[in-house]
């Protein structure tokens, strides 16, 4: 019926005829042709893929380039502007030393043997002993008037 033409043409776009005076409407539909929906450089780049490899294809070089250009950047910038991390002369070190020594209320002798680091892990120094007289260390703390004064 022209009823239902009519209601089917207005609420669900199905069955209009373009540029029907029958039911006083417009053109409803109009017919679009697929390659003017796709962008021009998708016809052209990758021309023999389907449109959904060429964005998967498009996305992962944009997330590669971009990866690469951020850690040009990073680089760069360590390079120019970051500071540069300079090591303590001796003459640092050597106060650094004293000052800790000084702290812990170690003793000095004719031989001092000193082991400092600056981490977390628990290091012993061995002490041998010229002609095989002995061993200092944490396990023999004294040997030939030779004596482990810090073990912390």
């Amino acid at each position: 019926s022209d009823m239902k033409k009519e209601y089917c043409c207005e609420n669900e776009g199905v069955g209009c005829q373009t540029g029907s005076a029958e039911f006083g409407l417009e053109a409803v539909a109009e017919e679009v042709r697929e390659d003017e929906m796709v962008p021009r450089w998708l016809d052209v780049w990758l021309w023999d893929l389907a449109l959904p490899t060429k964005f998967i294809i498009s996305g992962i070089l944009f997330l590669l380039l971009g990866c690469c250009c951020g850690a040009a950047a990073y680089l760069y910038y360590l390079k120019r502007f970051a500071p540069r991390r300079q090591s303590p002369t001796e003459m640092e070190l050597m106060a650094e030393v004293n000052r800790l020594l000084k702290r812990l209320g170690a003793r000095t002798g004719e031989l001092a043997v000193t082991l400092m680091w600056d981490t977390v892990d628990d290091l012993d120094l061995h002490l041998t002993l010229p002609d095989g007289l002995g061993e200092i260390s944490a396990e023999h703390p004294e040997c030939h008037g030779g004596v482990l004064d810090l073990d912390g």
